[in-house]
């Protein structure tokens, strides 16, 4: 019986690693697909601009998929062909002028710097820190300093 049970327990462990990626991919699929979907606000956009070309809503939605990743393709060709600095100062200026959606790009494109794969002294220079919620310390958080200081007591 034990040796029964050993071997299912095995094969679950096999499994689980398995369950948990085809789980994930679903949610983010889902996720995905309500805010990009045709039923979605980016998706009614999308479909706007495939019916020029098509009445058929999928095919409207496929075609304007299609435009938009053009786009972004194009932008890309114009950030590798040393455009680069020109075309982020102009996306910079443009967000910046925007209340609160300037911070957050602020924020957003620290966040991507940090991430970039060319620069890896932003991570480099990163260090944990402790955060605590409730209990004797109350709500708040550590430095990496204070982290330091207590290990080494």
């Amino acid at each position: 019986m034990i040796s029964r049970f050993r071997t299912f327990i095995a094969g679950f462990l096999v499994l689980l690693p398995l369950a948990v990626t085809l789980t994930v991919i679903v949610w983010v699929g889902s996720f995905i697909y309500a805010y990009l979907g045709p039923d979605s606000a980016i998706g009614r956009v999308l479909i706007s601009i495939g019916f020029n070309f098509s009445n058929s809503p999928i095919a409207a939605y496929a075609l304007g998929a299609v435009v938009v990743i053009g786009l972004v393709y194009l932008l890309g060709l114009a950030i590798e062909s040393r455009l680069e600095s020109r075309v982020r100062s102009l996306i910079d200026s443009l967000m910046q002028r925007i209340p609160f959606v300037g911070n957050l790009y602020d924020v957003t494109k620290r966040f991507v710097a940090i991430m970039d794969r060319k620069n890896q002294d932003g991570l480099k220079g990163m260090s944990p820190v402790w955060c605590f919620f409730g209990g004797e310390g109350g709500c708040g958080s550590r430095t990496a300093a204070d982290a330091q200081a207590d290990h080494d007591r």
